[in-house]
């Protein structure tokens, strides 16, 4: 019965944490432009998302910059965009 029980709730403990998406990262930063990679393996890529624009304007802030949305690239088999925003 205690073995019912621990896998049980192993499975429910595996199945609540694999239906949510890693949090948007920062893949590249030159001081003039940064790169935040999120997941769209769930959802489809937001640039406007508030985690995104979020850690652009952390990273741009630390030059004392504002974070400005650029374009978005795809990588498919992937299942990520990079969005690129300049700090201006």
């Amino acid at each position: 019965m205690k073995i019912f029980k621990f896998f049980s709730f192993a499975i429910i403990a595996f199945t609540l944490t694999a239906c949510t998406e890693p949090a948007p990262v920062v893949s590249d930063f030159n001081g003039d432009s940064v790169k935040i990679q999120e997941s769209t393996l769930l959802t489809g890529a937001n640039p406007e998302e508030p985690e995104v624009v979020n850690q652009a304007s952390r990273i741009c802030g630390t030059r004392g910059r504002k974070a400005e949305y650029v374009s978005t690239t795809y990588a498919p088999n992937n299942y990520y965009a990079s969005h690129l925003f300049l700090c201006l």
